[in-house]
């Protein structure tokens, strides 16, 4: 057995500490940045016919779990391109919470339950204030 420390593991741990400190500001500044978060969460819940996104996460097979990890980054990527700066910030973090909940690092995990707790607080915020239809 290897004891060497994975190096994507402390990388990971850089972003995901990043993202929640971000999200800490949004949450108190940027409502918009909220809403988007929290509408790709109900989309993707919902699609999913589950009721929350670690329930979403835990359904997931090891290849769609890559095949959407793999669509989260060519999202992001045009996002960022086409210069949508907050979805892809919202897809950045759906995509975190998505990756760190298969990587096995007993430091990571608390901080995808505090994304994903931000992530169910945000869906609920999108379902309180979206614009209902007629």
């Amino acid at each position: 057995m290897n004891d060497t420390p994975d190096p994507r593991i402390n990388i990971y741990l850089d972003g995901l500490s990043k993202i929640l400190v971000d999200l800490k500001k949004a949450a108190e500044h940027d409502s918009e940045a909220v809403m988007l978060i929290g509408s790709l969460a109900d989309r993707l819940i919902s699609e999913a016919g589950k009721t929350d996104w670690p329930e979403v996460k835990q359904g997931l097979s090891d290849a769609e779990h890559n095949s959407l990890v793999g669509t989260f980054s060519r999202k992001i990527a045009d996002a960022e391109g086409e210069g949508r700066v907050k979805m892809a910030y919202a897809l950045q973090a759906i995509a975190t919470s998505l990756v760190g909940s298969r990587l096995d690092d007993e430091r990571i995990a608390p901080g995808v339950e505090l994304l994903d707790d931000f992530i169910a607080a945000s869906r609920d915020f999108f379902r309180r204030n979206a614009p209902k239809a007629n």
